[in-house]
């Protein structure tokens, strides 16, 4: 089976290869209804945005855009990103 790692950004290296690039993302919100998730979603990524969904504890669905491999990359996108949700922020991976 063929498959990618979702969990390293593209160009991260390889743990105990040195010192790991950081691994960021932006949090733009937090949902209790899977339905305005989806749609927050679908939104964001209609824009052009890099958007998932992760789900977090009881099911709260985590609506991420990224990752970033540089905390300047990923205050970029997060100044971007606070003009439609303020409520954003940036967040480690894992």
């Amino acid at each position: 089976v063929v498959g990618v790692d979702r969990t390293r950004p593209p160009g991260a290296r390889e743990p105990g290869s040195g010192e790991d690039p950081p691994c960021l993302w932006v949090q733009v919100g937090a949902f209790a209804d899977a339905g305005n998730a989806r749609r927050a979603l679908d939104s964001l990524v209609a824009g052009g945005e890099d958007a998932l969904l992760v789900e977090g504890p009881r099911g709260l669905q985590r609506l991420r855009v990224g990752p970033f491999t540089s905390e300047g990359d990923a205050q970029r996108s997060l100044r971007r990103l606070q003009r439609e949700w303020p409520e954003a922020r940036v967040v480690e991976c894992g």
